[in-house]
């Protein structure tokens, strides 16, 4: 049947990033992990940055505090044009990161640009849970919830993986 060949044609799948082993843009990557968007190697290079030598970032996400994502269209139905800055002036941006040797929460001077290290935990029992669902997605670190954008999502998945691959004490 012609249909059940389009099925696994990978024209088909280019974007499918959840098991596929393949990245954005359809190449297949060793071990069937994709690899990373333009934006999070962006991220993780500038948090790579401020991380003590020999700590290595495994997953990297930008998270805030504040109106939850989607805000942006309630408001613009009252605001028009200004809803994006309105919503984003009540944000407060930080960056969450796992690593080789536990987790690091930075602060952000704007949205992708984490500054400094706020705080280091040495493992990832502060990892709470999360909700990777685009469109709902945040993450709670240390009993505290953060609201996370959709574009990273698949980094909050490879974080959920990497707790789980820590072990129940962790």
């Amino acid at each position: 049947m012609p249909g059940q060949e389009c099925l696994s044609d990978p024209v088909v799948r280019i974007g499918d990033r959840f098991g596929s082993g393949r990245s954005a843009y359809g190449e297949v990557v060793a071990g069937g992990t994709p690899s990373l968007s333009a934006t999070e190697r962006r991220l993780q290079r500038r948090v790579q940055a401020l991380l003590d030598d020999g700590e290595q970032v495994q997953a990297a996400v930008v998270a805030f505090l504040g109106p939850r994502p989607g805000a942006e269209s309630l408001i613009g139905l009252f605001a028009g044009l200004m809803s994006w800055p309105l919503a984003n002036a009540r944000r407060r941006f930080v960056t969450v990161a796992v690593t080789n040797r536990g987790l690091v929460l930075l602060d952000n001077s704007s949205l992708r640009r984490p500054v400094r290290v706020r705080e280091r935990f040495d493992s990832l029992a502060v990892l709470g849970p999360f909700n990777e669902t685009v469109g709902d997605a945040w993450i709670e670190v240390n009993g505290i919830q953060y609201w996370i954008e959709g574009i990273w999502a698949w980094q909050l998945y490879v974080m959920r993986r990497l707790k789980s691959a820590s072990g129940p004490a962790n």
